[in-house]
């Protein structure tokens, strides 16, 4: 792949990731909330917890993400830069 083509890829997973996230709060808020729709309440949790999950895995899966598990458990603990 060239260098743009790189670019164009990791700009649209963040798309994507950003997408996800909105989703992910957006059917929280609908499943906390008391907020009418047309689905019912067990299918809002359902879609909830399966962007929910999809949000995780594409996330974790990035090659950019940090897997370490001390830093994934207590970040501020374990940062590799001095804070500003």
């Amino acid at each position: 792949m060239q260098q743009v083509d790189l670019w164009y890829l990791s700009r649209a997973t963040g798309v994507v990731a950003l997408v996800l996230l909105t989703a992910t709060t957006f059917l929280g808020v609908l499943v906390a909330g008391r907020a009418k729709s047309k689905l019912p309440s067990f299918a809002r949790a359902d879609a909830h917890r399966y962007i929910s999950a999809v949000t995780v895995a594409f996330v974790a899966g990035s090659p950019y993400a940090n897997k370490d598990f001390l830093t994934l458990s207590s970040p501020r603990r374990h940062r590799k830069h001095a804070p500003a």
